[in-house]
């Protein structure tokens, strides 16, 4: 069985299209999670209740990462929704 990392006690899964999105940025989950607890804010705007995004400067460019909390009556676990590479400004 695959072991996914943790975020804030949950595990994190990506998207279809964030998978394609890390697969071409060569990231993989444990990547994933770095950001998300060591990166910075990156909201440009206000984002839902439920919605971090969060990203890191590597190699002169920003990672951004998006991930969405869904809660089930049996379990909760974060989706990566979106992860892009931008230039730093």
């Amino acid at each position: 069985m695959y072991s996914y990392p943790l975020f804030k006690e949950k595990m994190i899964i990506p998207s279809k299209e964030a998978q394609y999105e890390m697969d071409e940025l060569e990231l993989d989950l444990w990547k994933i999670k770095e950001i998300l607890e060591q990166g910075y804010d990156a909201s440009l705007s206000k984002r839902g209740e439920n919605t971090i995004e969060r990203a890191m400067i590597r190699k002169d460019k920003e990672i951004r990462v998006v991930v969405v909390l869904v809660e089930r009556k049996d379990i909760s676990y974060w989706v990566i929704k979106h992860v892009g590479k931008t230039s730093r400004h």
